[in-house]
């Protein structure tokens, strides 16, 4: 196994700004996973972006990823081709910026939900001829895609159905980012880490209690990380661990960074 990077989805509950890029250092947080979603800035203002760029760039931690916009309002699956358009061009920005803030990987979401099954078929359709779209983005910007698995009904919610997404779209542009919290719900996360195999760009890291999705810290839920890691080292991964773990965020931004790092470092002593 190479080197995995202990990182964190930022500009979810705490903005990237020049003291809080120092907490992370301070906290041994190598990478963060730069969100477009949670509405703490405006992605969409270039002067904005280049003060964020410029923060990142003079911090000590890397930017290797951006997590572009999800939701109803963001799903390039929708059958309305006026929507989808717009959202493909949303998608289309998103990506563009991710070079500003040091980033070549692009997190997409594949759908929003409900879905229903005899509807899965036509959706994946749509989705597939989204994602050739923002491939030919992701070309030009010189950043990859990560089509992310999700949970419950959203559009690649198991290993095979994902597989099936990317069936016939570049394998140099895109590939998968492994949530473990969503991947679990569904599979074992260990044999999905085998299956996918070297066409995981990324992780999203946080455990659950087999439900429904949690976003915990790891070992407080049900997950066996020790299968899970078995599988990384398996795989040969080298990449970073970006943990998503909002469900453990309070409101004490240093002493959660600190335990971050402690729950990353009991992960690579498995």
């Amino acid at each position: 196994m190479g080197k995995i990077y202990c990182g964190t989805t930022i500009a979810r509950k705490y903005k990237p700004t020049t003291e809080n890029l120092a907490l992370l250092a301070t906290a041994g947080i190598e990478r963060i996973e730069v969100a477009f979603f949670d509405r703490l800035f405006d992605y969409r203002d270039p002067e904005e972006m280049a003060r964020i760029g410029e923060a990142i760039g003079a911090s000590e931690t890397v930017c290797k990823s951006v997590h572009l916009d999800f939701g109803e309002e963001a799903d390039i699956s929708v059958p309305d081709e006026a929507q989808r358009r717009r959202r493909i061009g949303d998608a289309c920005h998103g990506i563009s910026i991710a070079p500003v803030l040091g980033a070549d990987i692009a997190v997409v979401h594949g759908s929003d939900e409900p879905i229903a099954d005899d509807e899965r078929p036509r959706r994946i359709g749509i989705l597939k001829d989204s994602l050739r779209t923002l491939c030919d983005a992701a070309r030009t910007s010189g950043v990859k895609l990560a089509l992310e698995l999700l949970p419950r009904t959203c559009l690649g919610n198991t290993t095979s159905e994902a597989l099936s997404i990317l069936e016939g779209l570049p394998e140099g542009l895109i590939g998968f980012c492994l949530d473990v919290n969503h991947i679990n719900l569904r599979e074992e996360p260990g044999a999905a880490v085998r299956r996918l195999g070297k066409r995981i760009m990324t992780f999203h890291v946080s455990d659950n209690d087999g439900l429904d999705e949690k976003h915990w810290f790891p070992f407080e839920g049900v997950i066996d990380w020790k299968s899970f890691m078995d599988a990384v080292r398996d795989i040969g991964y080298e990449g970073q661990f970006i943990f998503e773990t909002g469900g453990s965020l309070g409101e004490d931004i240093r002493a959660y960074l600190v335990e971050l790092r402690a729950r990353f470092d009991r992960l690579m002593a498995l």
